[in-house]
C-alpha cells in the first residue's frame, strides 16, 4: 500500500516539473484549504450517477428475465424463491463483473447483489403465484424499477454513512472544476 502512495507522489512531482534530485525525497504535506461542499454540489461527474442507475436497472431487467425463464406456475412458492435467489445472484454477479470496470466495484456489486437476491426471490414468488397473468414487458419494467430503486437506496445509505464530504486537495496545475 505504501509503495502506491510513493509512486503517486513521484508521478505528481514529475508532472509538476520537480528537479530530478527532489523526486526520490519525501515532501512535506501540502498546505491547502479544505472547504465543505455546498448543498447540492456534487464531487463526482453526473455520468457516473447515470451509469449507476442504468447498471442497476439493467441488472434488474436481467434478473427478472432469467427468473421468468426458469420458474413456472407449477412450482411450489418456497422452492421457486430459493431457486430464484440463486439464479438472481448468478445473473447479478455476471452483470456486476461486466459493469465493474466501467463504474467501480462498490457502485455495481453492492446494489447488484441486493437486486439479485431480493429481486430473484420476489420475481420467483410472483411467477410461481401468478404465472402467465403478467406479461414479459411488465415484468421487465418492474425489474428496471426495482434495480433503480435499490441503487437509490444504496446511494442514500452511502451518503448517510460518509457524512460531510470535503474536497480533496489538488496538485499544482489542477484547478477546481
Amino acid at each position: 500500500m505504501g509503495g502506491g502512495i510513493f509512486l503517486w507522489e513521484r508521478l505528481r512531482r514529475e508532472a509538476a516539473g520537480a528537479p530530478a534530485e527532489a523526486i526520490g525525497r519525501q515532501s512535506e504535506p501540502m498546505e491547502t484549504e479544505e472547504r465543505e461542499l455546498e448543498q447540492g454540489e456534487r464531487n463526482e461527474p453526473s455520468y457516473f450517477t447515470l451509469g449507476d442507475y442504468a447498471a442497476g436497472a439493467a441488472s434488474g431487467v436481467l434478473v427478472a428475465a432469467a427468473v421468468r425463464a426458469v420458474v413456472s406456475p407449477a412450482w411450489d412458492m418456497v422452492a421457486a424463491m430459493m431457486v430464484g435467489m440463486v439464479v438472481g445472484l448468478v445473473v447479478a454477479t455476471l452483470a456486476g463483473l461486466f459493469f465493474t470496470p466501467l463504474l467501480g466495484m462498490f457502485e455495481t456489486m453492492v446494489p447488484g447483489m441486493l437486486i439479485g437476491m431480493y429481486g430473484g426471490m420476489l420475481f420467483a414468488m410472483r411467477d410461481s403465484m401468478e404465472g402467465e397473468v403478467t406479461r414479459l414487458p411488465g415484468t421487465l419494467l418492474v425489474g428496471a424499477v426495482l434495480g433503480a430503486s435499490v441503487v437509490a437506496c444504496v446511494r442514500l445509505l452511502n451518503a448517510c454513512l460518509r457524512g460531510v464530504v470535503y474536497e480533496r486537495p489538488r496538485g499544482r496545475g489542477e484547478g477546481v472544476r
